[in-house]
């Protein structure tokens, strides 16, 4: 069998290797323009490297230019990756954005209606956190629990007092979904309220933190949010200046730390910074 192969492999090498020419004639004189040797095995090498060739000019068009986007069934570039991945991240914080304001809205419904907001987190394990208090504040504080609070609570606009000592940071823009003001705090500075009334609900947000509504006389409503430790429950009267928590830090963190603070009036907010 052995004998049998290599002749048969030295018949093939030897006609791969036999010379042939070629020659191109003109036809009207029968003289030679061109005339050149070649083997199986030229044409055979030839016409390999100009395969490998094309083969390689196609690929790199292919992978480097915008042709693979058209070509490649299924490709997309990494850019358009990103863009889509950014929108899906997107859509996520609307998505969740849209959830908390439509609960918030509820909620400010059914406390103008006169309802009971159902509570979604036991006030009376909130993580609290005591403030540092000066001399000055003890005093302030012994003075108002001395005061003894009437059922029907009095206001007057003109006597509403800071929320938070903090920077303004975002104006109210109910047109554009932004129905208060936001103030930057330092994280865990105090928040008190506007004014004496009640604390109708207090409830969590998707951030993590709390919102805290208090209820004042004539149909007045103030609202803070981000709250990251509350000092008082649902039902509980207080005086103006009471410590209701401390700022924490809302859903969108390169804002920081910051409160967010709305007023509300028959059913229809207000913009605060009128009163400060």
């Amino acid at each position: 069998m052995k004998r049998e192969r290599r002749p048969r492999r030295k018949k093939l090498l030897k006609k791969l290797k036999s010379k042939f020419r070629l020659t191109v004639l003109n036809e009207s004189t029968f003289e030679e323009r061109f005339s050149y040797s070649l083997t199986p095995m030229n044409l055979i090498v030839m016409f390999g490297g100009l395969l490998f060739v094309f083969g390689l000019i196609i690929y790199l068009l292919v992978a480097f230019t915008p042709l693979k986007v058209y070509l490649v069934p299924g490709y997309v570039d990494i850019e358009y990756r990103e863009q889509a991945r950014e929108a899906r991240l997107a859509a996520d914080s609307l998505n969740k954005v849209l959830a908390q304001n439509q609960a918030y809205f509820e909620n400010v419904k059914t406390i103008i209606s006169g309802g009971v907001v159902n509570q979604k987190v036991d006030t009376t394990q909130l993580k609290t956190k005591k403030l540092e208090w000066s001399q000055e504040d003890s005093l302030f504080d012994l003075e108002m629990k001395a005061k003894k609070i009437k059922k029907n609570f009095q206001l007057s606009e003109t006597a509403f007092t800071m929320p938070v000592v903090g920077r303004k940071v975002q104006d109210f823009n109910f047109q554009k979904g932004h129905s208060g003001v936001d103030y930057a705090a330092a994280l865990g500075t105090p928040v008190l309220t506007i004014a004496e009334g009640r604390v109708v609900s207090v409830l969590p947000l998707p951030s993590g933190t709390y919102q805290v509504v208090v209820q004042h006389a004539e149909g007045w409503l103030s609202i803070y949010s981000n709250l990251q430790a509350v000092m008082v429950n649902p039902g509980q009267a207080i005086a103006t200046q009471t410590a209701l928590g401390q700022v924490g830090m809302g859903w969108e963190k390169s804002q920081g730390a910051h409160l967010h603070f709305e007023i509300w009036r028959s059913g229809l907010p207000v913009n605060p910074a009128i009163y400060f």
